[in-house]
């Protein structure tokens, strides 16, 4: 898994490319929304540690086996 750091390095360079951003823009668009997001979070109550590693834990798609 990647530190947090890195996931928002390549979250921004993916957001750059995609929006025609420059790597500056995305940089503070993706800084933003993880800021908001690890607000969200911490609102819950960290439910998996107040951590870069479970907030990053808690970013990612949670498992969901398939339906019938």
């Amino acid at each position: 898994m990647p530190t947090l750091e890195e996931f928002a390095a390549q979250l921004a360079t993916h957001i750059a490319h995609d929006r025609g951003w420059t790597l500056a823009q995305a940089t503070r668009w993706v800084e933003r929304h993880l800021d908001e997001a690890r607000k969200e979070y911490r609102e819950i109550g960290a439910p998996l540690g107040d951590t870069d590693v479970g907030f990053l834990a808690w970013l990612q798609p949670r498992h969901q086996p398939p339906t019938a």
